[in-house]
């Protein structure tokens, strides 16, 4: 027997053991990847409610911009009925036409070798969500929300980007721009779609930063700011930052010159190491993206005298849906406290109900006063008494009652028969039974296995 039961004990450890093993490597593998922060993408496809006004950027050779006031004509075709609230008086309306500097003003900038002019630039300022909104159904009754006429003669290895109004100086990102050959064709149509990202901030996957906490409308906008502060520090402007018309540095010496490393400042550091360090790594939390799509283009005639000199850009309402792509957390905390405490319950058998039981049973027949008021233990002090005064036949012995003295034995046999008969005397000898044990509190789960037996 005792090795069968030495046997038991030792295949409960091992399987408790392999139990707590395998829970605890489960509830590792989910701890890391929670802690990991993983994200979800939930990709929302709908028709919006309005149209965005994006920012328009036409640019030129610098080498053919000799007379800026020339270079772009503007005269574009949103209704200025569509602006619902907005003063008319401070619009220049034309039939049914509303000059697009009534909206934001048209900014030159500059760079080494391009000038550009940007439509419908919203710098956060002096937002007015009636300018830069139309309601969709009636943007579908507009032929094309801008027109844009430029003379040709300065306009060359021209390109349009369409962007968002939050940004000025423009990158291209490979969807967002289009080449214009103003030689070759007289008018093109083109349209746009709308994508906007948005991402979470650390300790998630996704690792955004909200650049505007530090003044900047992106972080493209920090490194630009970084690297003019570092070359104009240094000489003068860095030649591949478009300036506007209030800087008045020249263009950098150090950035132009070919036989040395353009920004290498402070210590041998370059400055694009330098300010991708200051700015950080990080994507900015929320990002709008667009995509030129070419609808029509008409080459030019040669016959059309009219418009010989001209080339003309329309911009034309979006016919598809916006995307906007949502970051969301993988785990909720909820989830993750779910499933450690289903591995819990699942190798180990513990589970709230039963903590919460045998904690109550421990409280009850463990301390000396429990819940419900102090244990009552039955006692056979009493019939132990009873039982030792009384000798083998039922007679009381010392300190139990006794009958009349010198009797003769007849009157002994009387008196035992009528003990025999006594139902009391009859109840005490039958012999006594040790009291029951109080019931013992019950280990939860796992515990009881080890532990009961």
């Amino acid at each position: 027997m005792g090795c069968r039961k030495s046997f038991r004990i030792f295949l409960k450890i091992i399987i408790s053991l392999g139990c707590l093993t395998l829970c605890g490597y489960q509830i590792y593998i989910v701890g890391v990847l929670y802690l990991s922060y993983p994200t979800t993408v939930d990709l929302q496809i709908g028709r919006s409610l309005n149209v965005h006004l994006p920012g328009i950027t036409i640019c030129t050779e610098i080498s053919a911009t000799i007379i800026t006031d020339k270079i772009i004509e503007l005269q574009p075709s949103l209704y200025a009925a569509l602006h619902v609230g907005y003063r008319q008086g401070d619009a220049q309306i034309t039939s049914n036409r509303i000059n697009c500097s009534a909206i934001a003003d048209i900014v030159e900038t500059i760079s080494y070798d391009q000038k550009c002019y940007t439509l419908f630039y919203n710098n956060g300022n002096n937002y007015d969500k009636s300018k830069y909104r139309i309601n969709r159904d009636e943007a579908a009754n507009l032929k094309n929300l801008a027109w844009i006429r430029i003379n040709r003669d300065y306009m060359f290895n021209g390109l349009i980007y369409i962007h968002s109004p939050k940004q000025l100086h423009q990158y291209s990102n490979g969807n967002n721009v289009w080449q214009i050959n103003a030689n070759r064709d007289q008018f093109i149509g083109l349209s746009f779609t709308r994508q906007t990202t948005k991402l979470l901030p650390q300790p998630y996957a996704t690792q955004c930063k909200n650049y505007s906490l530090e003044g900047f409308t992106s972080r493209q906008h920090c490194l630009y700011d970084c690297k003019v502060t570092a070359y104009t520090t240094a000489d003068g402007w860095p030649g591949d930052v478009f300036a506007t018309h209030n800087v008045t540095y020249s263009f950098s010496k150090l950035w132009m010159n070919d036989k040395s490393p353009a920004g290498h400042l402070e210590e041998g550091l370059s400055v694009d190491q330098l300010c991708r360090r200051k700015c950080g790594e990080y994507e900015d939390c929320t990002t709008t993206f667009y995509e030129v799509r070419p609808l029509r283009t008409e080459e030019r005639d040669e016959d059309d005298y009219e418009n010989m000199d001209w080339f003309t850009i329309g911009i034309m309402p979006p016919k598809s849906v916006d995307m906007t792509m949502v970051h969301l957390p993988k785990y909720e905390p909820i989830e993750f406290a779910i499933y450690v405490g289903g591995l819990i319950s699942l190798y180990l058998g513990v589970s709230v109900v039963s903590v919460i039981v045998a904690l109550f049973a421990f409280l009850t027949f463990t301390s000396k006063k429990g819940p419900f008021g102090p244990s009552k233990k039955p006692s056979s002090a009493k019939s132990s008494h009873e039982m030792l005064s009384m000798d083998k036949t039922g007679r009381p012995v010392a300190g139990g009652c006794t009958g009349r003295s010198g009797a003769g034995d007849g009157a002994s046999d009387v008196e035992t028969n009528n003990n025999n008969d006594n139902p009391f005397i009859n109840r005490e000898r039958q012999p006594v039974r040790p009291a029951p044990e109080p019931p013992r509190h019950r280990y939860p789960g796992i515990f009881h296995f080890m532990f009961e037996t």
